[in-house]
């Protein structure tokens, strides 16, 4: 996928980019007052992603997803499209 003059062939990486651009935009409205931010939906998918690292989840491996309509399902959802290895510590 070509966006912003850049090819791009990972949605975990596409939502990454999309989330610096449009941080402060809320990313996901839940009634007319609860939403969240590109930024704050990022860094929680970040923390997510970690944590499957942490927890030795590798590419391949099946995660299920409880969706309650919440943000930490899309998060959940954000965090196994990242690249893996992305998150780890060096």
């Amino acid at each position: 996928m070509d966006i912003f003059g850049a090819q791009i062939f990972n949605l975990g990486t596409l939502f990454e980019q999309i989330s610096r651009i449009y941080s402060e935009r809320a990313s996901l409205k839940f009634g007319d007052a609860d939403e969240i931010s590109f930024a704050e939906l990022n860094r929680v998918s970040g923390m997510i992603a970690d944590w499957l690292l942490t927890n030795n989840v590798a590419r391949g491996d099946v995660v299920a997803i409880l969706h309650n309509k919440t943000f930490i399902p899309y998060a959940i959802m954000i965090a196994c499209l990242c690249p893996f290895g992305k998150f780890a510590k060096n």
